[in-house]
């Protein structure tokens, strides 16, 4: 059974609520929470920390990753669709973007996506739209008017470094990572999750457990962690949080899978 697109997207438009890009728990960390109720909060920042040291540290091996994993803003792909050579993007491409971002991806920017304008990392050319940086969503992030007219006058540049992490850097060599919000778990995150299930794959056609269980509630905040007091109050937190996560990935899954969705829709 699929939900209409109209219900799917009020769901992940601007669901949940606003906190600093980067700090959602990560697959991990969520699980480390139910395990280690003493300091859930310490291991989720240790983990969002370790990962962009990580991705620093594999940036500064090879500067030119810094241009991004698609420099050209075509997102690895030979020809476009009608939608990726039109500025604006569709409803439903916005709607993945702001789901992977649910703030303004420059670095501690608590600006929600909902009220950031989209943003093409390569920019798209008016004049030659084919060579230019494409209306996809490898090519596009939400970002807040400020930080937008930051990069627009090359105080700051954006590049997407692989896995919808962004890279921030500027013209005195400072540079800032900013993790998307259903893409930093590993592999270890994801054969844990599939252990927990009931065995059965996810089909893209059917509702995920989000849809079925939690319809109309927001994912876990930091301080739902802080605020439970029991093991298994935690416990349903960090399972409700892999959840949220999973849905994400379907919702991804489902647009990228059926490319023609990306026509261009009125706003």
């Amino acid at each position: 059974m699929r939900l209409s697109t109209g219900l799917l997207l009020r769901r992940v438009v601007g669901i949940g609520r606003v906190r600093a890009a980067g700090e959602l728990p990560s697959i991990r960390g969520a699980g480390d929470c139910a395990n280690s109720p003493a300091a859930p909060v310490l291991g989720e920042e240790s983990v969002r920390d370790g990962l962009v040291a990580r991705w620093l540290a594999w940036i500064a091996e090879k500067p030119e990753r810094a241009r991004g994993i698609f420099p050209d803003g075509h997102g690895g792909e030979r020809s476009p669709s009608q939608a990726a050579v039109t500025y604006r993007p569709s409803a439903r491409v916005a709607a993945v973007v702001r789901a992977a971002y649910r703030t303004c991806t420059f670095p501690r920017c608590d600006v929600p996506s909902a009220r950031c304008q989209i943003d093409h990392l390569v920019p798209f050319d008016q004049d030659d739209p084919r060579r230019g940086g494409w209306t996809i969503v490898t090519n596009l992030q939400p970002v807040c008017v400020f930080h937008h007219q930051a990069k627009t006058s090359k105080t700051w540049s954006a590049a997407m470094v692989a896995g919808g992490v962004i890279l921030w850097s500027n013209s005195l060599g400072l540079r800032s990572i900013t993790l998307p919000d259903f893409s930093i778990g590993s592999h270890a995150g994801r054969s844990r999750r599939r252990k927990r299930s009931s065995g059965k794959e996810t089909s893209l056609s059917e509702p995920t457990r989000w849809e079925l269980d939690y319809s109309g509630s927001a994912p876990p905040t930091l301080a739902d962690f802080r605020a439970a007091s029991t093991d298994s109050a935690r416990k349903r937190l960090a399972e409700k949080r892999r959840a949220y996560l999973e849905h994400c990935r379907v919702v991804h899954a489902r647009i990228r899978q059926d490319w023609s969705r990306y026509d261009p829709a009125p706003f």
